[in-house]
C-alpha cells in the first residue's frame, strides 16, 4: 500500500491535482450552462459517469489512505509521523468539506465566470503543493522505515 500511496503522491506533487481534467471539464460545462449554449445530452451522460468513477476513485483513495494511516501507527517507529500526518489528513477533510459548503454553486454572472476559469485553469495553490511535499515526504519515510526497519 505504501508505494501505491508514494506513488500517488508524486503524481499529485508533478501534476498538482489528481483529476484536473475533470475539473476543467466540469467547470466548463456549468459555464456553457450560464451562457445558454447548446449542450449535448451525450456531453451530459459522458460528465456524469466521469463524475461517478471521480467520486468512486476519490472515496477509495480517501478509504484507503486513512486505513493506510491508522495502520501506519503501529509500524511507525517514531508514531509521531503517522499521527500528525493522519491528523493533517482529518484536518484537511473537515476544512475541505466546511469550504465546499460556502460555494456558490452555478455561476450568476460574468464576475463568477471568470473566478471560475481561473480556479478551474489553475495548476495548483501554495496549499495543495504543500500539502502534496508532505504527503510525499512521509510516504518516503514510511517506504523507508518498512524496508530497512522493519
Amino acid at each position: 500500500m505504501t508505494v501505491i500511496l508514494l506513488t500517488v503522491a508524486i503524481y499529485n506533487v508533478v501534476t498538482g491535482k489528481l483529476f484536473k481534467s475533470f475539473i476543467v471539464q466540469a467547470g466548463e460545462y456549468q459555464i456553457k450552462e450560464f451562457r445558454k449554449e447548446e449542450i449535448k445530452d451525450e456531453e451530459t451522460i459522458k460528465l456524469v459517469i466521469k463524475l461517478v468513477f471521480v467520486l468512486l476513485a476519490t472515496l477509495s483513495l480517501l478509504t484507503l489512505t486513512i486505513v493506510y494511516l491508522c495502520f501506519a501507527l503501529s509500524y511507525d517507529p517514531f508514531v509521531y509521523p503517522s499521527l500528525a500526518m493522519l491528523s493533517l489528513y482529518i484536518l484537511n477533510i473537515i476544512v475541505s468539506l466546511i469550504r465546499s459548503k460556502k460555494l456558490k454553486g452555478a455561476p450568476k454572472s460574468e464576475d463568477d465566470v471568470r473566478k471560475l476559469q481561473s480556479k478551474i485553469y489553475r495548476k495548483r495553490t501554495f496549499k495543495s503543493t504543500v500539502i502534496g511535499v508532505v504527503g510525499l515526504a512521509y510516504y518516503l519515510y514510511m517506504f523507508a522505515a518498512l524496508v530497512f526497519l522493519v
